[in-house]
């Protein structure tokens, strides 16, 4: 189901994913490779991302790239309650740099939160692209641990052989939910690297996809020439690369500097034979190394990349794995290459196959696309482009056999070298020839949880796009021409590879892709119009706002009739994106996702959209919200006349009009009407729309109809309010109206008509219809005829007042006016879910009540038609009655309290309140929703040494809430400290709950508590240490609650002893000596030599004749005092020291008088 959750809700969400590498991926599609999940849908990954992209001129200073990068998207950030942290950096060969950021809520990873930050070769931002989730307001506090998480995962793997654990649980933001996410692998003939998210709070299985992307020697030697004869498939021939012969003569498929080498698995050991001619011995291995040594230089020299990490990641092909093996694939270190059953398949050891493999490796280093639905395609995409690529670049070209293959040669199939059961696995140029799609949701594009959602099928678009880029070309795809010139394959290659590296986002989708491939070419200097045809041809875009077009109305200039705008989410305001026109094309404006992520607001001073200038049904609007319009005249929201477009699943709210002082603006009763909508001349269809809260200054609150036929289809038209005529609709001026199941509701008029007013020769039909709670004279219906008669049909419809609620004025004024009361109608409370909630409780008198004849196959949100034994009456078809559960069904908090989550589960329609009836216990986000839902919580700490419980109400459900006893648990800060010798003051700071009490007691006399000695709740405890004269280090406790606080003092040092070491005593210089001495010195002694030479000089010393404070324990005599003393002199010398710890300072004198001769 796809259920709005109220009449009227604008909230902006898209689909976007966390950078958490793919562990493996395959060349075909493998059975059971079918989603796991509880609700997830089979299209979206996440469905609450928003995408941001947004065009800058900013220039980065001082450097820092990464820090202007998170500074560049605080905004975002901010609003998201997150951070973002750099993930990646990468510099490319133009010299630009990508800065991919991470989105993280409180330290934890946001899956699929993932903002690029592009900087040109000036380091100026020129891009900043991405998706993340906003306003998150998720509890981290997980309800369940990652063991019982696990055996969510390895349940779901029952009865695989050899399960392991290849990724431990860690915690992720998946969506609005904590959770465990963790791989598990399992190998075999249909190997496996499972992805599992496990809901932290309820323990439930979020989904769980298979990852696996299907399609040596020592250094001892020296690289030589290996040669042999490759696979047939690839003609046979021989083949010669630089492979390695290592010192004992053996000879490898392996290369040391090109970094890959080919393993063999029914060997298990590189694949080596002792001659560097290996014949026909291994034809795959042969054709396994040959295929990587190509692999590896294009890369390096087309992609100017350094193996497929960037960094000289070593390639490991394996040959020869599994028995019979159909297929190839990259396990997230390793390739892996089946030899074939020799029915399907030969040996898949092919180059197009190769690189196809490798092409997946440089997707997980550098987009990380998610490997299921649309990012599962473009990753199986551009593998295949890799594929083609490389074959083009080295095999001859044997495009002149297509549709055929010859071996060796290059083409536009994939596995042609290989398959047996037909041509080829796949075909770029033609993808339906093979059951792909070739344009966009057309024909054979997959639907479904299989295939991981379609990879190896939906890939077939974006396939195409690379065939028309490269080779060009004009025809018809799916029914719709192209003309499109190529800019050769090699240039096709770069722009496509470049996109992936550095512009796409893990959960990048094909309109992502579309923008990535542009921004591409514009960076490679290539013209972006044959980027644009190319995706234009598969129905991708063409004229993208604001990508292409900053306003929609420029988009709108620019297009062509049969041309589709996107908008992208967002809300648009301005010149540009109000008052917009289509000037009489036939043009398809779209929104990206829908109406509740695609504002126009108006601000009061403009229309939405205006067409005057005969657009037919084949001119349509589809998605968009239209809000805060106004206009003096009619139409505040969408003015039509004397044209008649086609607007579907639209929002029209909170628009008006008032009336001119002169009519000047349009021609028809241009007096203030169609608050919401107005019509003349047209014949206009609505389909599922929603038309609330408009306002009129004359007729027509919600829509205004003259001179018209129109239909209106699954629409709600609620709470609108005129000052006139028709609160809901009017119907004016021979204007046919057809209402079929609709919902009019809660509309007001201050005259006649509160739910439809049909006057002046109109007609109204209404089948299947609710109209409810309108106000007016005629509260329901009103019918008036002036000059001509008007008339009303209602059937199997519920009319509050039943024929009662509709007025006719009488025959003097309407003569010939007509009710006609047609069989099923009743008037009975159609018993909607809640205020703002149109969908039907299962007690509803409306259900089944309808009838078939001209009723819509959906509904409003395109539930089918009839649920049951009939047709309901009103917008809504109802499924399902409202039950409510909640998960975890309880929680336990200690006294601190702390945050929670309640997870709601219930059908989209069903509205639901949550209430406290604790007051400690407070509901800080999601007091009410409709469908699933999150109620945020948390609990005050407990002031009392009792337990208590309350309980949180969701509707029918109790929510018990325990919160355990006050504990006096006591710490300090700090645990210990140390003093020098010396001693002081000092403090500890004490944490407690406030109602508990404390002492601080010393354990040593030598510290002493000087205040807070006791206390309640946190405090200060003040010491002071005493000075440490012990000769020893001593440590001391002071002993606060529960804790003990330690101090540790050194002793102070003691100078006690001073030995005289050179020159020896009685030695003979011949040179100025240098005096050494051992001592027990502390930090902070000094020291002096002191000389006597009898009988020239009595005492001389360098403390007290030159100054010196000698801190180390040797001094070298100057040559200018060397000098003065007589050869032959004998000269006494000894060495003085002082203490400086001790008050006062003690001398010490050596315990030695040594002598030398000076010679």
């Amino acid at each position: 189901m796809n259920r709005y959750r109220s009449a009227y809700i604008i909230t902006v969400s898209i689909i976007m994913l966390l950078s958490l590498p793919p562990y493996a991926f395959a060349f075909r599609a493998q059975q059971g490779n079918a989603i796991l999940s509880q609700g997830h849908d089979g299209s979206n990954l996440l469905s609450d991302l928003r995408t941001v992209h947004v065009r800058s001129s900013q220039k980065v200073s001082g450097g820092n790239v990464g820090k202007a990068a998170v500074e560049a998207v605080s905004s975002f950030m901010t609003a998201a309650n997150s951070e973002a942290v750099v993930a990646r950096i990468q510099r490319d060969e133009l010299g630009f740099t990508h800065i991919r950021l991470e989105q993280r809520y409180r330290g934890l990873p946001v899956v699929g939160g993932q903002l690029i930050v592009h900087l040109n070769s000036k380091d100026e931002i020129y891009l900043i692209h991405g998706k993340y989730l906003p306003a998150l307001r998720v509890s981290t506090q997980p309800g369940t641990d990652s063991k019982a998480a696990l055996q969510v995962g390895y349940a779901a793997m029952a009865g695989k052989a050899g399960t392991r654990l290849a990724r431990q649980p860690s915690l992720v933001i998946y969506g609005s939910h904590l959770a465990y996410h963790f791989v598990i692998a399992y190998s075999g003939e249909s190997p496996g690297q499972w992805l599992f998210y496990v809901d932290a709070h309820s323990g439930e299985l979020i989904v769980g996809y298979n990852s696996i992307r299907f399609a040596g020697p020592t250094g001892v030697g020296s690289h030589q020439e290996v040669s042999g004869y490759r696979l047939p498939g690839e003609d046979g021939a021989l083949a010669a690369m630089a492979g390695w012969e290592e010192d004992n003569g053996n000879f490898f498929v392996y290369n040391f500097d090109n970094v890959w080498g080919v393993y063999d698995e029914d060997v298990v050991d590189w694949e080596q034979q002792a001659i560097s001619f290996w014949d026909g011995a291994d034809p795959a291995a042969v054709s396994l190394g040959f295929n990587f040594s190509l692999i590896q230089s294009w890369v390096m020299n087309t992609m100017s990349r350094n193996s497929f990490d960037g960094a000289g990641g070593f390639a490991r092909a394996n040959a020869h794995t599994g028995d019979l093996y159909v297929n190839a694939y990259w396990d997230g270190s390793d390739f892996h290459f089946g030899d074939g059953d020799g029915v399907t398949a030969n040996p898949l050891a092919v180059l197009d196959i190769a690189a196809h493999e490798y092409g997946h490796a440089i997707t997980e280093h550098t987009s990380g696309l998610i490997y299921e639905y649309e990012s599962g395609a473009l990753d199986e995409s551009f593998a295949d482009i890799m594929g083609a690529a490389v074959e083009f670049a080295f095999q001859p070209d044997g495009t002149g056999a297509y549709p055929l293959g010859n071996p060796g040669q290059s083409d536009w199939l994939i596995g042609e070298d290989s398959w047996l059961e037909s041509e080829a696995l796949r075909d770029l140029r033609d993808p339906q020839r093979f059951g792909q799609p070739s344009f966009y949701e057309g024909t054979n594009w997959y639907v479904g949880p299989d295939d991981n959602g379609g990879v190896h099928t939906n890939n077939g678009v974006q396939n195409f796009v690379f065939y028309l880029l490269a080779q060009g070309g004009s025809g018809v795809n799916d029914g719709e021409p192209y003309n499109v010139t190529g800019i050769g394959i090699a240039n096709a290659a770069a722009v496509a590879m470049r996109a992936n590296m550095y512009y796409l986002l893990p959960s990048s989708q094909f309109i992502d892709a579309r923008s990535a491939w542009v921004d591409a070419a514009a960076d490679l200097g290539f013209s972006t119009g044959p980027v644009k045809d190319a995706w234009e041809a598969v129905g991708v875009g063409g004229f993208v706002v604001p990508d292409d077009y900053p306003t929609i109305q420029e988009a709108i200039n620019a297009s062509a009739n049969g041309d589709v705008v996107i908008v992208r989410d967002g809300i648009y305001t301005g010149p540009g994106n109000t008052n917009v026109r289509f000037y009489g094309k036939q043009i398809t404006v779209r929104s990206q996702n829908g109406p509740q992520n695609c504002v126009i607001d108006c601000q009061n001073s403009a229309r939405g959209f205006i067409f005057t200038e005969s657009e037919t049904s084949s001119s349509k609007l589809v998605g968009v919200t239209i809000t805060n319009g106004f206009a003096l005249g009619n139409g505040g929201g969408i003015c039509i006349d004397g044209s008649s477009p086609t607007v579907a699943n639209c929002v029209v709210s909170n628009c008006g009009t008032s009336a001119p002082t002169s009519h000047v603006i349009l021609d028809n009763d241009d007096i203030g009407n169609g608050g919401g909508i107005y019509l003349a001349e047209s014949a206009s269809a609505f389909e599922r729309c929603i038309i609330a809260g408009n306002t009129s200054a004359s007729d027509g609150a919600g829509m205004y109809c003259t001179y018209s036929s129109i239909s209106i289809i699954n629409c709600n038209i609620v709470g609108n309010s005129t000052a006139e005529d028709g609160g809901g609709i009017e119907a004016n001026s021979n204007a046919s109206v057809m209402i079929t199941n609709c919902s009019i509701v809660g509309n007001t008029a201050s005259e006649r008509g509160g739910g439809i007013d049909c006057i002046n020769g109109s007609n109204v039909t209404v089948t299947n219809s609710i109209l409810w709670d309108n106000s007016g004279t005629g509260s329901q219906i009103g019918i008036a005829g002036w000059d001509n008669p008007s008339s009303v049909t209602v059937r199997y419809s519920d009319v509050m007042g039943g024929s009662g609620g509709v007025h006719i004025d009488p025959p003097d004024w309407c003569p010939d006016c007509a009710l006609y009361w047609e069989a099923g109608n009743i008037d009975a409370n159609p018993q909607f879910a809640g205020v703002g909630n149109y969908h039907l409780l299962a007690s509803s008198p409306c259900i089944d009540a309808g009838t078939a004849a001209g009723a819509p196959d959906e509904d409003i949100e395109e539930d089918l038609r009839p649920f049951a034994a009939g047709f309901d009456m009103g917008s809504d078809e109802y499924v399902g009655d409202c039950e409510y559960s909640v998960s975890p069904m309880s929680q336990t908090f200690g006294p601190d309290g702390g945050d929670g989550v309640i997870d709601v589960t219930t059908d989209d329609w069903c509205d639901w309140n949550a209430i406290s009836n604790a007051d400690w216990i407070h509901i800080t986000w999601g007091s009410g929703g409709g469908g699933n839902g999150t109620v945020y919580y948390s609990v005050s700490s407990n002031p009392s040494t009792s337990p208590r419980l309350g309980s949180i109400n969701v509707e029918d459900q109790s929510f018990p809430i325990q919160q355990e006893a006050l504990t006096c648990s006591y710490s300090i800060s700090p645990e210990f400290t140390s003093f020098d010798p010396f001693g002081g003051p000092g403090s500890v700071s004490v944490i407690a709950p406030g109602d508990c009490d404390w002492s601080a007691q010393s354990n040593s006399s030598w510290i002493v508590v000087t205040s807070g000695g006791s206390g309640t709740g946190n405090g200060m405890v003040n010491y002071n240490v005493s000075a440490n004269y012990t000769g020893r280090t001593r440590n001391g406790t002071i002993t606060i609650a529960t804790n003990t606080f330690t101090v540790t003092q050194p002793t102070a040092c003691f100078l006690t002893t001073i030995h005289l070491t050179s020159p020896q005593n009685e030695a003979v210089l011949t040179s100025a000596p240098t005096f050494t001495w051992m001592s027990d010195a502390c930090p902070g002694d000094i020291f002096a030599v002191d000389i006597a030479v009898p009988p020239w000089v009595s005492f001389w010393s360098t403390y007290n004749n030159l100054g010196l404070r000698i801190i180390q324990p040797y001094w070298t005599m100057p040559e200018n005092l060397w000098s003065q003393i007589p050869s032959g002199a004998t000269v006494y010398w000894r060495v003085r020291g002082r203490n400086g710890y001790q008050n006062p300072p003690a001398i010490i004198n050596s315990d030695e008088v040594w002598r030398f001769r000076k010679n």
